[in-house]
């Protein structure tokens, strides 16, 4: 019921708010057109999914519907002098027209809620749809009053009912006539609709003895007959089914599971009072004047505290596209009875088992069979509901009896009808022949065979099909999913019948303007240009890029990389990377050839701005007819235009492997030991010998090989300078060879002088010294396209704020607003948070080559700590707190600072990108009880929290094909391993790792954490509290909606598991631990798992994805699920063994490795020989290194050292091994890698060199404007049960003159 309390926006966020490789950010995506359904949705605006069923009924009620549009402008107030607006038959007007014509697959019921006068944040509470269908009616009579309409709900839903008592003397007639909306039918006992109808209006209730009745014309205790009939028949009949009941014993309430059948045509007449003279109903004619259709079921699932609402409607009009359902139920055993698992009631059950042992069982034969009949044992089906067998059987002893020795015996030998076959057959309704007469004969209530009529069950075709309607979601249903909601969790709680009469015209079919006005018209058709404008902007923003164009007449080689002459002139132009790059071309000569001259023949490349210059990297103008989308081109992409040739008559160095390096170079300058430094690019191809070479004439010797170099560079650990002789049979490696970096630092001198050393050490003293910086001038004019920038020397252990001063000094910058504050600006995370002053450098993190921004604003204090927030979608804001606020003094600040207002807001922590982790749920604790670290990200949501104490979890559905476990290998094991393959292979049993483990994208970063193989379907949220246990959660996921179609036993056949960046982890083993000792968080995601079979893993299993290397194609196999239990044995030996056993292969035929996501890298599970030396050996070979391959090794000697639960291995539930065997690969030299690992990784490695330039969009103030009206709300009280607040029009009629 509380389905996208808090995730709405959040989706809305993730959906449209970055716009991609676009150059836009933070756009909101436009609602999107309905599915194929044709049909439309309703938004839950926390809990209201019991007030969308009840809407989207009265919506396919066409009568109501036709008659809302039908009431003129006038008559509602919208125009003339009528006087106050009508305002809830006006918005569901609105709301009804949106429904038909609007194209969306979602409309909001916000504007229909504010016409009840909701002000205390009802949505959020849950309520009765019987409830609210009660007071809804009423309230849209009291809206109607003195209006056209003033009988519309009158006409459709009242009914009259009379009670009539008999006197046994005098034969008068005593009746009380009674006015009914809904008829409620109690199910207790009452195996139909039919039968509970026979009973409530059929049957006749004698009155003698102690129970007499007092005659008002004997004047006397008289006996008596009672009886109820239904004087007259609304259009729409509706039955309420009371489910809900309340135990006295055990004093709680609880819902009635039990079946509870009802037909899809039910036949009125037999129910109805004879005819009267001025009785409105018909008492004769044809059985169709007294035939209903049904048409609405309104479901719910869950139980009396808390639930979900959902509704099957009949599509009367044909409005919408029916499809046959992709989802069918899910059968966890097919070769067990149908008939007796289609039995929910275990009266019914022991009925129908009982004959099959020869009419007489003891109870421990009982239990047996129907285990074996079902699948389930009593206890864990029926014992927590109905008590154990012996005392069930006790308690029915009219139907069983049980003598000394515990044999069971039915006491009438007819088995129970199977369900199914009653479904299967035809409706048999009462005849009005023994129910007709207001005077009543001793056999009334008793109905022979041949008083009754047959009714077909299935409504035809031509008068619509079927639909689910869950909140936002419809789907196409089968009517026979109506027979899976006689019983159960998920159950029927209202029927909606139609009179078969109330036909409709034929321009009705399919035609979703008939009978609307065309003012609404109009208004929709306005509503669908904008949204249509909207989405045509929207894909526009998302696809137009910035990109930075680079004429070569603004550069000249030099220094090894391409450098700018023009004072860092370039041009940025805007283009939509749909077009083709003949289209860019065009553009580019357009924007700007005024400014400079271009090539004859343009030629343009990729490029990058790098340390030592601007780089050229591969051609684009080759394909002249592709999109900048098909290339790869990104928003702020820097592209060189030239003749392809030259740059100033000079070649210039392309492609990656010709990347430029910047190093520093140190060396004697004169014979007094002066230190002199230049800087030079060098290719990274560049070898140690010709860079010895370089030296040769700044130091004027005559060999290369006198010349003595050390590399002085930063620890990444220390962060300390060190220093590393280069020896002289390193002078073919190249610079890439020896890991040397932008900015590190080279010291040359000649080996004929004592203390060559020397200069190394004093470079590396300083190093360890100074730190060298850039700083980035935002105090100027906003106009300033780029900021300028200018490099920092200090020392480590200097004052930030003595930084700040000296650079304010010497910029000459005054009254800075605030008076400034500094903070990192990282290539990912754009802009950091504010540095507190009163630190030195190195407390701040501020390392060499860094960018730091001087901004205004103020500095935090010792005291303080910055925080960023924003709402979905928006961008992060800077707010300043004090570490001992609470965090809800913290949400009111940062509430204040994004312009809302109102305190329904809460908290959720997230990454820079925005990315939703874990809500903020202890209002009371302090920023530093919950340790916030400086800058971390908030976003703000609406919605109070979940009450204290309880989790909201995100459930997914995770499917997975071709499942297998490790304990009981199938014979297809072998199907599954199959030898090499040359190319594709075998198509149906070949899955590409983009497929299966790493679908890459071409966004960074979303293929960080790719999709395992499977399928992860959303089913719902849900609420629990934090003590309870793992059985707990499991049997509340089953009271989901999505789950009704899928038989599911007990939650033993569940596997519950932690949901990580959309993959499936930690398993949930112990059914008894609670979700607080699994440190569950609200707002976190899991999913579920459906099993063939009960599961109980022990706790030191691990379950993870095992999958056979297929070589020479580079691919993988299908995964199969593998249990291995480490309380064996923790070592690679143990694993090995257990592979080794699933495979049926030779230990020494078989190599493992994990696969690292993150990272795109395989690490191989060594050690699983009894000679350790040999595998060292092996590890000598190629392809077993380490980064260079991407493959790295985990190893210890005889694998006795070495435990697969921790560093490197560190094997967890959900992670997925690769197994490869050595017969196709007898060098062992395959790596395990893909095509898509390998360029994964090249994307991390061009990540970590790549400079963003989004400091304009990272920028304070620059939000990009939205309408967060919507979001803003008044501050709003607690209020128990559910009121909508109706004026009083009739006052109003009354004051207006006659």
């Amino acid at each position: 019921m509380l389905a996208g309390l808090f995730d709405e926006d959040a989706a809305l966020a993730e959906e449209g708010g970055g716009g991609g490789q676009g150059g836009q950010q933070g756009i909101p995506r436009p609602l999107p057109p309905r599915n194929r359904t044709k049909l439309c949705g309703l938004s839950n605006l926390g809990a209201t999914c019991y007030m969308n069923a009840l809407l989207q009924t009265l919506f396919y009620t066409p009568e109501l519907r036709e008659s809302l549009f039908s009431l003129s402008r006038e008559e509602l107030g919208i125009e003339g002098e009528a006087g106050m607006i009508r305002d809830i038959p006006v918005q569901l007007q609105h709301l009804f027209a949106r429904m038909l014509l609007a194209d969306q697959d979602t409309v909001g019921v916000e504007g229909l809620v504010s016409s009840f006068g909701w002000t205390n944040n009802e949505q959020m509470q849950q309520h009765d749809v019987q409830e609210l269908n009660r007071i809804l009616f009423d309230a849209i009579e009291s809206s109607l009053v003195g209006t056209s309409g003033e009988q519309l709900i009158a006409q459709l839903y009242h009914g009259t009912s009379v009670q009539q008592v008999i006197c046994g003397r005098c034969e008068n007639v005593s009746e009380r006539e009674e006015d009914f909306l809904d008829i409620p039918v109690a199910l207790t006992g009452r195996g139909d609709l039919e039968s509970a109808l026979k009973e409530m209006f059929c049957d006749v209730e004698v009155l003698e003895g102690s129970n007499q009745y007092r005659c008002g014309t004997c004047n006397c205790l008289v006996d008596a007959k009672r009886a109820a009939k239904l004087r007259k028949l609304p259009p729409v009949l509706t039955f309420n089914l009371l489910r809900f009941l309340y135990d006295f014993e055990k004093g709680e309430r609880y819902k009635d599971l039990s079946s509870f059948k009802f037909p899809r045509s039910l036949i009125m007449k037999p129910y109805l009072e004879a005819v009267r003279p001025g009785n409105p109903q018909k008492g004769g004619g044809e059985d169709e004047e007294f035939i209903y259709d049904l048409f609405s079921v309104v479901i719910h699932s869950g139980t009396t505290h808390s639930g979900h609402y959902v509704a099957f409607i009949r599509d009367i009009d044909r409005l919408g596209v029916w499809t046959q359902p992709e989802k069918e139920p899910v059968s966890l055993q097919k070769s067990l009875s149908a008939d007796v698992l289609e039995y929910n009631s275990p009266l019914e059950l022991l009925q129908a088992i009982i004959p099959q042992c020869g009419g007489k069982a003891t109870i421990n034969k009982l239990c047996k069979l129907l285990q074996d009949q079902t699948g389930v044992t009593w206890n864990k089906r029926f014992k927590q509901q109905y008590g154990p067998i012996s005392k069930f059987i006790r308690q029915n002893s009219d139907v069983f009896s049980i003598d000394s020795t515990n044999t069971i015996t039915l006491k009438s030998e007819a088995p129970p009808t199977s369900p199914k076959k009653d479904s299967e057959e035809a409706m048999q309704v009462l005849s009005s022949k023994e129910c007709t007469p207001h005077k009543l004969e001793e056999n009334e209530g008793e109905v022979s065979d041949k008083d009754v009529t047959p009714v077909k069950n299935d409504v035809p075709v031509s008068n619509g099909l079927w639909f689910e309607f869950n909140d936002s979601h419809v789907l196409s249903v089968n009517p026979s999913a109506i027979d899976k909601m006689f019983s159960g969790r998920q159950s029927a709680y209202m029927l909606f019948y139609r009179l078969r009469s109330l036909k409709r015209p034929n321009e009705a079919a399919g035609n979703p303007v008939y009978g609307v006005p065309q003012w609404l018209q109009d208004e929709v058709a306005t509503t669908n240009a904008v949204l249509e404008a909207d989405r045509q902007h929207y894909e526009k923003a998302v696809n137009t890029v910035n990109l930075s164009i680079h004429p070569s007449v603004y550069y000249v080689y030099a220094s090894g990389a391409l450098q700018n002459i023009m004072n860092d002139l370039i041009h940025v132009i805007s283009f939509d990377r749909r077009q083709s790059v003949s289209q860019l071309q065009a553009t580019i000569i357009q924007e700007i050839s005024d400014f400079c001259t271009l090539p004859d023949t343009m030629c343009i490349n990729v490029a990058k701005k790098l340390p030592a210059g601007l780089h050229v990297y591969e051609c684009i103008s080759n394909d002249e007819n592709s999109s900048l989308i098909d290339i790869g081109i990104s928003n702020n992409a820097d592209l060189f235009v030239w003749n392809g040739t030259t740059v100033n008559d000079d070649a210039i160095p392309l492609g990656k492997d010709l990347e430029p390096i910047l190093l520093h170079l140190n060396y004697p300058a004169d014979s007094d030991g002066t230190l002199a430094t230049i800087s030079n690019g060098f290719p990274k191809s560049t070898t140690i010998l010709e860079l010895r070479q370089y030296f040769v004439e700044l130091l004027n010797c005559s060999s290369p090989h006198d010349i003595h170099l050390n590399q002085v560079q930063r620890s990444t650990r220390s962060g300390d300078a060190t220093i590393q002789t280069i020896p002289i049979h390193k002078d073919k490696n190249t610079l890439a060879d020896l890991s040397l970096s932008d900015g590190d630092h080279l010291t040359a001198e000649l080996k004929t002088k004592k203390g060559y050393k020397s200069f190394a050490y004093s470079v590396a003293d300083k190093q360890n010294k100074m730190i060298t910086f850039l700083i980035e001038n935002r105090c100027v004019d906003s106009g300033v396209e780029d900021y300028p920038v200018y490099p920092v020397e200090v020392s480590k252990t200097e004052q930030l704020h003595q930084v700040k001063r000296h650079i304010t000094s010497q910029l000459q910058l005054d009254n800075i607003e605030g008076g400034g504050c500094l903070c990192i600006e990282d290539d990912f995370e754009g802009l950091g948070p504010s540095l507190a002053e009163e630190q030195s450098v190195s407390e701040a993190g501020i390392e060499s080559g860094m960018r730091v921004v001087l901004k205004p604003g103020l500095a935090p204090l010792r005291n303080q700590i910055p925080l960023k927030c924003a709402v979905p979608g928006g961008n992060f804001q800077e707010v300043i707190v004090d570490r001992s606020s609470t965090i809800k003094e913290v949400c009111s600040v940062m509430v204040a600072k994004v312009g809302l207002e109102g305190d329904e807001w809460h908290l959720r922590k997230c990454n820079w990108a925005g990315e939703s982790a874990e809500t903020v749920d202890d209002e009371a604790a302090t920023v530093n009880e919950l340790k916030f670290r400086s800058g971390e990200y908030f976003l703000i949501e609406s919605g109070r929290l979940p009450p204290k104490g309880f989790l909201r979890l995100s459930v997914h559905l995770y499917t997975m094909d071709n499942r297998r476990t490790g304990e009981d290998v199938p014979l297809s094991v072998q199907d599954w391993f199959q030898g090499p393959t040359e190319g594709t292979g075998d198509e149906q049993m070949e899955v590409t790792v983009e497929e299966s483990l790493i679908p890459l994208h071409e966004q960074i970063p979303s293929h960080y954490f790719p999709q395992v193989y499977g399928q992860l379907d959303f089913i719902g949220n849900i609420e629990i509290n934090k003590e309870c246990s793992v059985k707990d959660l499991k049997e509340q996921i089953m009271c989901l909606s999505e789950l009704s179609l899928i038989d599911i036993p007990s939650s033993d056949f569940l596997r519950v598991r932690d949901l990580l960046n959309k993959r499936p982890g930690r398993v949930f083993k112990d059914k008894t631990h609670s979700l607080k000792r699994l440190k569950l968080v609200s707002g976190s995601s899991i999913c579920c798992q459906v099993l063939p079979e009960e599961e109980n893993l022990p706790a030191t299993s691990i379950l993870f994805n095992l999958y056979m290397r297929r070589l020479p194609s580079q691919s993988y196999s299908k995964p199969i699920e593998v249990v291995y239990d480490t309380a064996v044995s923790t070592t690679p030996i143990g694993l090995y063994s257990h592979i080794s056993h699933i495979l049926a292969m030779p230990l020494d035929r078989i190599v493992l490795a994990k696969h690292k996501f993150e990272s795109f890298q395989w690490i191989r599970i060594e050690g699983h020989t009894l000679n350790g030396e040999d595998k060292e050996k092996k590890g000598k070979r190629k392809g077993r290194g380490g980064g260079a391959t991407g493959v790295a090794r985990a190893s210890g000697k005889g694998g006795t050292h070495v435990n697969i639960k921790n560093a490197p291995i560190s094997l967890r539930d959900g992670d997925h091994v690769a197994v490869k065997d050595l017969q196709f690969d007898p060098a062992d030299e395959d790596d395990f890698l893909t095509p898509e690992d390998k360029k994964g990784k090249a994307i991390l490695a061009a990540i970590q060199e790549e400079k963003r330039r989004r400091r304009k969009a990272k920028s304070e103030g620059d939000i990009l404007s939205g309408d967060t009206s919507s979001r803003n709300k008044k501050q709003r009280r607690p209020e128990i049960g559910i009121k909508i607040h109706v004026p009083d029009f009739s006052a109003s009629l009354s004051e207006k003159p006659s």
